[in-house]
């Protein structure tokens, strides 16, 4: 686990989570074989506020959930 300060002072979790799923098969004109992926769920006060399909992407998940704008909230309001 790692933390994430925000600019605005908010101190984040960050809970990297590995997964495999299955590819390939008739549309990659293949066999189906397994891929292993990595998400990273997001946490404030022990509560998941949003997810980052990449590493990279985790400050910019944070920065929307903080600043929505007036019609969007988190991905799980």
């Amino acid at each position: 686990m790692e933390t994430y300060t925000s600019p605005s002072g908010h101190r984040y979790e960050i809970h990297p989570r590995v997964y495999t799923r299955a590819a390939g098969g008739i549309l990659e004109g293949c066999d189906l074989y397994d891929v292993e992926e990595t998400t990273y769920d997001i946490f404030l006060s022990d509560r998941l506020v949003t997810f980052s399909n990449a590493e990279e992407g985790v400050e910019e998940a944070i920065a929307h959930f903080e600043n929505s704008g007036p019609d969007l909230g988190s991905r799980f309001d």
